[in-house]
């Protein structure tokens, strides 16, 4: 990053991984040490304090775009493929938004040169449709062509949506079983399907697959269903095959429904998963609903998982 800005690659390091370190995550990706901010907000805080921060995120897209050489591809083996993983975010930042609608938007004949190249660097579609979501989202930037921009946006999402629905649950679980597909890809696949079943049928299937590195990624396409009773139903889904340390993270999920018939169901449905202290969590997050009916046959349906050590302390809520 040096490099491409013209500062000082210690000045960055000190700036960045001294100063900040408590709100960086650590990671190593291909033995090399990768390093990515706990939560957004800090990133919007990091840009008030920035001074020149559009003209920083100009010279990294221009970098990119130029390095190149007119072939989005090359960006594949190119800094870890950062390029093109963070190309639109870029544009965007920079405000270069008839770029990035002309990368996002403008292709040869049938294909789409950006969409094949992050796909082909992703294994999934989940990248494209985040930056086909940046100019979805500023089509009135786009002078006249801003109303044929909006229609051009939701074909494309339909379509790659109509992909992705192609490939069933159980195709998913033979390609990832055959060492055809890494189970993240299946499950950035699976986070792109357009039916609430058909994704909670998918977590079902590659759930006894899940491994330590995939099992947050589960839990966060399960979070992203919209409807509230299925959503509580993924995350029981996915919460049977999590370690113990993210059950407390499914957990949490399922406190904050706001339909209390689903918290209901969905905490007593994920009890018999969860260590014995986090069975009192739920119970605890059950006597706090307040639709008596629902409240009542979670906690009948809670209570038979407790050892008889937890049990007589509790007393139901009125």
């Amino acid at each position: 990053m040096g490099r491409i800005l013209g500062l000082d690659p210690e000045e960055i390091a000190d700036f960045a991984l001294v100063r900040w370190r408590k709100f960086l995550f650590q990671t190593t990706v291909a033995g090399e040490t990768r390093w990515r901010l706990y939560h957004a907000s800090f990133a919007d805080f990091l840009a008030e304090k920035l001074d020149g921060a559009k003209r920083y995120h100009e010279q990294i897209a221009d970098y990119y775009r130029e390095s190149c050489d007119g072939n989005w591809l090359n960006l594949i083996d190119m800094d870890g493929a950062y390029g093109l993983r963070h190309m639109g975010v870029h544009l965007a930042a920079a405000e270069r938004w008839m770029d990035l609608r002309a990368l996002v938007l403008e292709g040869d004949g049938d294909r789409q040169p950006w969409a094949d190249a992050r796909y082909l660097a992703d294994g999934a579609y989940t990248g494209y449709l985040s930056d086909l979501g940046l100019v979805w989202n500023r089509v009135e930037s786009f002078e006249s062509q801003g109303a044929g921009d909006g229609i051009r946006c939701a074909a494309i999402q339909a379509s790659i949506n109509s992909l992705v629905g192609s490939v069933s649950p159980d195709l998913l679980q033979h390609l990832v079983t055959n060492s055809l597909w890494s189970t993240t890809r299946a499950l950035e696949h699976i986070s792109q399907m357009p039916e609430d079943w058909r994704r909670i049928q998918a977590l079902e299937k590659l759930g006894p697959m899940l491994t330590e590195s995939s099992s947050a990624l589960a839990l966060n396409v399960a979070k992203g269903i919209a409807d509230e009773k299925e959503r509580g139903r993924a995350v029981v889904t996915v919460a049977k095959h999590l370690p113990d340390r993210l059950k407390l993270n499914a957990v949490d999920l399922l406190c904050r429904l706001e339909n209390e018939w689903a918290r209901a169901q969905s905490l007593a449905a994920i009890a018999e998963h969860l260590p014995d202290m986090m069975k009192l969590k739920a119970m605890d997050a059950i006597r706090m609903i307040s639709v008596g009916r629902a409240r009542v046959e979670a906690w009948g349906q809670t209570i038979r998982y407790l050892p008889v050590e937890l049990y007589f302390p509790l007393r139901i809520a009125d």
